[in-house]
C-alpha cells in the first residue's frame, strides 16, 4: 500500500517537475520575443508605424495565426494583413488628434491554459510600446511646432514661394520673344495679383507685433487668404497654376465652379503642381480630372513622379522631408487650409509608385 501510493507521489511530482519545466521553457521564449520587440523598437526609432508594420514575426512567435491593421498617418492610409484573419482576436483601436488613427487586430487561434496567458502578456506589452511610440510622436510634433512658433513657420513658407515665384517670372520675362509676347503678358496679369495678395500678407504679419500664432491644429489666420469667396472655375484655375509653373497638364471632365477662396485655392494648387516641377524633369503631363457630384466637386490630379512607401505614408506628416531643402510643412499645409474651407485631401499610391491626389470641394451650388 505505501509503495504504491509512494509510485503515485513519485508520478504526480515527476508531472509537476515536466509542468513547470515546460511552463518556464515557455516564459524563456516568451521573455526573449519581447526583449527583441523592445530592442526592434529602439532601432526603429520608437516610431509607432514601423512598429506596427514589423511586428508580424514577434506575433508568430507567441502563437498569433493572424494579425491584421489599419492606420490612418497624417491623411495617407496604410493597412496590412497577416496569417489567417479568423476566430478569436484581441483588438485595439486608437484616434490622436485626428491626425492618427490605428486598428490592430490580432487573431489568437485555438490556444489555451498558460500558452493563451502569454499571449495575453505578449499583447499587452506590444500595446504599451505602440502607445508610448504614438505619445513620443505627439509630443515630438507639439514641441516641434511650439518652437516654429516663435519663427512664424507658415509665414517662412509664403516667403519661400514668394521666392520660387520670383524665379518663375525670371524665367517667363526671359523667354518673351515676338511670338510670345502677348501671352506672357497675359499669364503674368493673372498671377501678379495673387503675389501681391500674399505680399501685403506677410508685411502685415511682420508689422503687427502682437502677431501670435495661437493654434496648431490650422493655420493662423493671418495666412488664410483676406480674398472674399467668389465663384470661380476650377479648371480655368488649375490650367493658370499649371502655366505658371510651365508644367503641361492633360485636364478632362466637367468645368465645374466652386464658390470658394481664391488664395486658398491657388495655395493649394501652387503646393501640388509647384512640387511636381522641383522634383522632377520629365516633360510628361500632370493628368488631370474634374468630377461634379450633388455636393462636392471632385478633382483628382496624377502626379507621374514616382515616390517610395516611405514618401508616401508621411506625406501630410508636418515637419518630415525627404528633401535637404525642404520644410516639411508644404502639403500639410495644403491639408489644413483646405479643411478650413470644408474641404478634404486624400492621397493613393498607384502601382507605378506615382501618386493620385485628390481633392473634394463644396460645390458653388
Amino acid at each position: 500500500m505505501l509503495d504504491t501510493l509512494l509510485q503515485v507521489f513519485v508520478l504526480v511530482g515527476i508531472t509537476i517537475l515536466i509542468t513547470l519545466l515546460v511552463i518556464r521553457l515557455q516564459s524563456n521564449r516568451l521573455i526573449e520575443n519581447l526583449n527583441k520587440l523592445s530592442q526592434a523598437n529602439k532601432l526603429f526609432d520608437f516610431d509607432a508605424l514601423t512598429l506596427t508594420e514589423k511586428s508580424w514575426p514577434f506575433f508568430q512567435k507567441a502563437c498569433f495565426i493572424g494579425f491584421h491593421y489599419h492606420i490612418v498617418w497624417f491623411g495617407s492610409h496604410i493597412e496590412g494583413n497577416f496569417g489567417q484573419s479568423k476566430g478569436h482576436y484581441l483588438q485595439f483601436d486608437e484616434q490622436l488628434d485626428e491626425l492618427i488613427t490605428v486598428h490592430i487586430k490580432a487573431f489568437r487561434g485555438k490556444t489555451k491554459g498558460e500558452k493563451r496567458h502569454f499571449q495575453q502578456i505578449f499583447w499587452q506589452t506590444f500595446i504599451q510600446l505602440l502607445k508610448m511610440d504614438l505619445l513620443i510622436k505627439a509630443n515630438s510634433i507639439y514641441q516641434t511646432e511650439k518652437q516654429l512658433q516663435k519663427y512664424n513657420t507658415f509665414l517662412l513658407h509664403d516667403i519661400k514661394n514668394i521666392a520660387q515665384f520670383i524665379v518663375v517670372l525670371n524665367t517667363q520675362i526671359n523667354s518673351i520673344n515676338q511670338h510670345n509676347q502677348q501671352e506672357v503678358i497675359a499669364l503674368l496679369q493673372n498671377i501678379l495679383p495673387e503675389i501681391l495678395i500674399r505680399s501685403e500678407r506677410i508685411i502685415q504679419t511682420l508689422t503687427e507685433k502682437e502677431a501670435n500664432i495661437k493654434s496648431t491644429d490650422r493655420p493662423p489666420e493671418q495666412f488664410q487668404s483676406i480674398d472674399k469667396r467668389i465663384t470661380l472655375n476650377l479648371a480655368e484655375q488649375v490650367q493658370q497654376i499649371a502655366d505658371f509653373h510651365n508644367v503641361t497638364i492633360s485636364l478632362h471632365g466637367s468645368k465645374a465652379r466652386l464658390l470658394v477662396d481664391k488664395g486658398i485655392l491657388d495655395q493649394v494648387l501652387d503646393n501640388i503642381i509647384g512640387n511636381y516641377q522641383q522634383h522632377t524633369q520629365s516633360v510628361e503631363p500632370i493628368k488631370a480630372s474634374i468630377i461634379p457630384t450633388n455636393n462636392t466637386v471632385r478633382l483628382c490630379l496624377n502626379s507621374p513622379v514616382k515616390v517610395t512607401k516611405e514618401q508616401y505614408i508621411h506625406l501630410f506628416e508636418p515637419f518630415w522631408s525627404s528633401s535637404d531643402h525642404g520644410m516639411g510643412i508644404g502639403m500639410y499645409q495644403c491639408k489644413t487650409l483646405l479643411e478650413s474651407i470644408h474641404a478634404s485631401i486624400h492621397v493613393r499610391q498607384l502601382e507605378d509608385h506615382s501618386l493620385e491626389f485628390i481633392i473634394d470641394f463644396p460645390s458653388a451650388s
